[in-house]
């Protein structure tokens, strides 16, 4: 198999992984609204509501925990195909995987995950959660009373505690500006206004949402799409350069991935670089840095492309 194939083999793989996590996770959210509206005191008790809502919010941080497994799996996935690679290109020595695992995969695990998994899907993250599985329960609940419960809950913050924050004030104060939600609300009315609130809520962010370091609001899914490609690729990256240069090398190629800017990645900067020799360090004189590479975008978010040691004849 091919270093490539190996590459999206993998990535394919832990897309497959991740969404049964997320897929786990909405249905555990709604198992939990489903056993309180059975228990029948929902709609008549706000301490109830907020036992959910901490249910809900303890259940979302055991998802943290999940997707901490997740990436820690299939990073060291990876990583070991590629130190593997490494060690076929290099004559003589390298350094044996149980002492990279100890020594080195940590690391790179640490520097795929933005934040910690903890944090990122945190805050506003656990708010967004918990309003999706609130507006799931007002489309669906038999109760005019549950109904006016939520929308009351939302609106006074009571869910706060259950980690209902920034962006239910966010959505509710639209709607109370434009008049949307009216003071007393039946089935048809709360059901109408909980579709159109978690429509909303889609266009903001999707049923769950993250913020990266730099401030962006991804959807579940773009998120963990583009967290999975890109972990991967950087494992891989990672696990060769490190192998290759504790080896004494310097000079690598950018190898593999997708050259060619399309219409989702106009002007990608890997256009001009594939194929291209750096030196890690930048100690070689005659060749760019890697500081240099990353500078002007190449192995950005979501790039595939993998490097290795530089051959004699791309020395040339």
């Amino acid at each position: 198999m091919s270093r490539t194939d190996t590459l999206n083999d993998n990535i394919a793989n832990g897309l497959e992984e991740v969404e049964v996590i997320l897929r786990r996770q909405k249905r555990l959210q709604r198992g939990i609204v489903s056993e309180y509206v059975d228990r029948g005191r929902l709609a008549t008790s706000a301490a109830e509501r907020n036992i959910m809502y901490a249910d809900i919010s303890n259940e979302y941080s055991e998802f943290a925990t999940n997707i901490d497994g997740w990436i820690g799996k299939n990073v060291k996935r990876t990583a070991k195909s590629f130190w593997g690679y490494a060690r076929d290109d290099i004559d003589g020595s390298v350094i044996k995987w149980g002492e990279f695992e100890e020594d080195d995969l940590p690391n790179i695990i640490e520097s795929v995950i933005p934040e910690t998994t903890e944090e990122q899907t945190g805050g506003e993250n656990r708010s967004a959660a918990i309003l999706a599985a609130l507006l799931w329960l007002m489309k669906t609940a038999s109760s005019t009373a549950i109904n006016e419960g939520m929308l009351s809950d939302i609106a006074s913050g009571t869910a706060h505690a259950g980690g209902l924050t920034d962006i239910a004030s966010l959505i509710w104060s639209d709607y109370e500006s434009t008049g949307a939600i009216p003071s007393s609300i039946s089935k048809a009315t709360a059901a109408k206004v909980a579709k159109k609130m978690e429509d909303d809520l889609t266009k903001i962010a999707g049923q769950m949402f993250y913020i990266d370091s730099a401030g962006k609001k991804w959807t579940a899914d773009n998120y963990f799409k583009t967290l999975n490609r890109t972990m991967h690729a950087e494992a891989a990256r990672g696990a060769y350069s490190k192998t290759a240069q504790k080896a004494g090398n310097d000079l690598f190629v950018i190898a593999g991935g997708v050259t060619g800017s399309s219409r989702k990645y106009p002007n990608d900067p890997c256009d001009d670089w594939a194929g291209r020799v750096f030196s890690m360090s930048g100690k070689t004189a005659g060749y760019p840095s890697y500081s240099d590479v990353i500078s002007v975008g190449v192995f950005h978010p979501n790039c595939v492309h993998y490097m290795r040691v530089a051959s004699n004849e791309e020395l040339k």
